[in-house]
């Protein structure tokens, strides 16, 4: 009876032994962990990938939505400006006629300027080869214009520069004062960056003849009249002035902050107290 029993608990043993060893081989402990790592690895490199593509990604601001605008860093107000620009039937034709835009500042362009392009059209060729021809022709005078008191007949003798462009800037001039940066014509329809890089060598600007407002004697609508002065500026300027009495010097608005100091850079060139 006793050897029985032995025998009875050492088969029972090996019995239990041999299916908990069964047991242990056929549950896939490993491959599940193996798996649920490849299927996270996975996922990791296609919201990486998708990462890599939104950086990446490069938008034509000649066709871009507002929502396409914001999505690579435009500001609402910016993105409002680009389209406007466009809607008032201008085109970018080269990345760099950006800058044409007020409310882009050269660090915001530096930054989004990475996010656009401009495709080249047979438009754009054409447009390329008729300006190079015509700059060409007119180059083999060489001489420079005053911008602040040239007339038509002289801007027209400018390489790049036909009747259009020439009447553009005379009308601008008067709505301003006069120039005191060649790139102030970036805000006239059709100069583009081309057109002003090729003309630079032709124009010379003195400040000294711009007509300038003066800020003790005029009144509110003369003030808000030119394009570089807004309500708010023109209202605070006439504020400050009653408080004073007089300004004695144009600095006195940057110092009390009735201009910001950006807009003082722009503005002291317009305005004066004498």
């Amino acid at each position: 009876m006793i050897s029985k029993r032995i025998a009875y608990n050492i088969l029972s043993f090996m019995l239990v032994f041999a299916i908990a060893i069964a047991l242990y081989i056929c549950i896939p402990h490993k491959p599940i962990l193996h798996e649920t790592k490849q299927v996270t690895d996975s996922t990791q490199g296609i919201q990486n990938n998708e990462t890599t593509q939104a950086k990446q990604k490069k938008i034509n601001p000649n066709t871009a939505t507002f929502e396409e605008l914001c999505s690579i860093g435009f500001s609402k107000k910016q993105a409002y400006n680009c389209l406007n620009y466009i809607k008032a039937g201008n085109t970018f034709t080269t990345v760099e006629d950006l800058k044409k835009l007020y409310t882009l500042t050269p660090e915001d362009f530096k930054k989004l300027s990475l996010h656009l392009y401009i495709p080249q059209t047979k438009k754009n060729n054409r447009e390329h080869k008729e300006f190079t021809e015509q700059f060409e022709k007119k180059s083999k005078n060489i001489y420079t214009v005053s911008l602040n008191t040239c007339d038509s007949a002289e801007l027209t003798k400018i390489p790049g520069i036909g009747g259009f462009r020439a009447k553009k800037i005379i009308e601008y001039r008067l709505k301003l004062g006069g120039f005191y940066s060649i790139n102030q014509l970036r805000s006239i329809y059709s100069f583009d960056s081309l057109v002003i890089e090729k003309i630079t060598p032709y124009i010379s600007i003195d400040t000294s003849h711009i007509q300038k407002i003066q800020i003790n004697k005029a009144n509110f609508k003369e003030m808000q009249a030119h394009p570089y002065i807004s309500y708010n500026q023109a209202k605070h300027i006439m504020e400050y002035r009653k408080i004073v009495g007089r300004i004695e010097s144009i600095e006195e608005l940057q110092k009390n902050n009735i201009l910001k100091p950006e807009e003082f850079e722009i503005l002291k060139y317009y305005i004066k107290t004498f």
